[in-house]
């Protein structure tokens, strides 16, 4: 969906600010640069404390993760062990693609500041930011999709409209490239979805805009906007609109950004559809316990935002991006993987148990320091 997809990359307009302090805030409204600011938690939390509570509370005498590092391989989560580039996955047939198909839609998710503000948005927990159709392409697996860039120069009404693009088909590595996550989910049945691919493909000829507002009222379309008209086209049911939660927080950014409709469709959506069936991830986490306690860490921190929250209890302006992650944030993402690397478990309330209490450690409330 990428209600709020701000991978900006202004390397062209950086030198407005020597790449260090870019002003964003000449794109955006001050009342956006306001919620980013409001927090109910201390500002920092050193990584001597987070290890200090951790042995106390929890008898963990080891460290956060650290992260891949340079390495660029993506995994079959539940597939062959070894990783390969994103470009090896357009090849059709081996043991890593051998099992997708045409019509194969991926929901797709990056662990980026905006990825964390999309999944905030709504009252149900949203897991996924984008979504596009598998389909061939000379002998290659290629994606469908409807896809923004952000334009800077020119005026606007508003951020929202800023963001300019439109249905186009590109490789598959190349989209995978965008993310940290796929899942594949498989939807209808095999006529349907062969007839999906072939309505994506001829969809390419059509001049299809993308929908910054997510409207379904206009002829535009967002990514979820494009995939529900092709399910339309070949008979398939569409999902329903996902609820905007009411945070004041929330709901004062979105309505300075432009986004000011009650619900929207989600790549979560259509996951939920009745016959859905879930093929298997491809992801940077080498195994899929990884990724389901990334999954939960999200999850804790959307029940949390919606316990009166704000946005910059786990997000602060940037320069160049609009937002980031506090150091809060990371600090309880790179905890919960270090922590579980070691001491893996599928006890979901022994999980929960544990992110409760790295919560606390991570996000401690103003004024409880010295």
């Amino acid at each position: 969906m990428d209600l709020l997809p701000w991978r900006l990359t202004v390397v062209l307009l950086g030198w407005l600010a020597g790449c260090n302090a870019f002003p964003i805030q000449m794109y955006v409204d001050a009342t956006v640069i306001e919620e980013l600011e409001r927090t109910r938690y201390a500002s920092t939390v050193r990584d001597s404390e987070i290890a200090g509570r951790m042995n106390v509370f929890l008898d963990y005498d080891g460290g956060p993760w650290e992260g891949e590092g340079d390495d660029q391989r993506y995994h079959r989560v539940d597939g062959p062990v070894d990783g390969i580039t994103p470009a090896e996955f357009e090849a059709i047939g081996t043991a890593w693609t051998r099992d997708l198909a045409d019509g194969d839609l991926l929901l797709a998710k990056n662990l980026g500041a905006q990825s964390l503000a999309t999944t905030l948005t709504f009252e149900d927990l949203e897991l996924y930011d984008h979504v596009g159709v598998l389909v061939r392409h000379r002998g290659r697996w290629h994606v469908a999709e409807s896809w923004p860039r952000v334009r800077f120069l020119g005026s606007a009404i508003d951020f929202a409209s800023r963001f300019e693009g439109r249905v186009e088909r590109r490789p598959l590595g190349e989209f995978l490239a965008r993310y940290r996550t796929l899942q594949v989910i498989r939807v209808g049945t095999l006529e349907q979805r062969e007839a999906l691919a072939r309505a994506a493909v001829a969809s390419l000829s059509e001049g299809l805009v993308f929908d910054p507002y997510h409207d379904p009222n206009d002829e535009d379309v967002s990514c979820s906007e494009y995939v529900a008209l092709l399910f339309e086209r070949v008979g398939l049911p569409t999902p329903a609109r996902a609820d905007v939660s009411d945070n004041p927080s929330l709901q004062r950014a979105m309505d300075a950004l432009g986004f000011r409709l009650p619900s929207y469709l989600t790549p979560d959506g259509f996951a939920r559809l009745p016959g859905a069936v879930h093929v298997g991830w491809i992801s940077r986490f080498e195994a899929w316990e990884h990724l389901w306690i990334q999954e939960e860490c999200v999850r804790m921190l959307h029940e949390r935002f919606l316990d009166g929250g704000s946005l910059g209890d786990y997000l602060e302006p940037a320069p160049l991006t609009l937002m980031r992650y506090r150091s809060t944030t990371r600090a309880f993402f790179r905890w919960a993987q270090g922590y579980f690397r070691t001491r893996p478990t599928r006890d979901v309330a022994r999980v929960r148990r544990v992110l409760a209490r790295l919560y606390d450690t991570c996000f401690e409330p103003k004024g409880i320091r010295p």
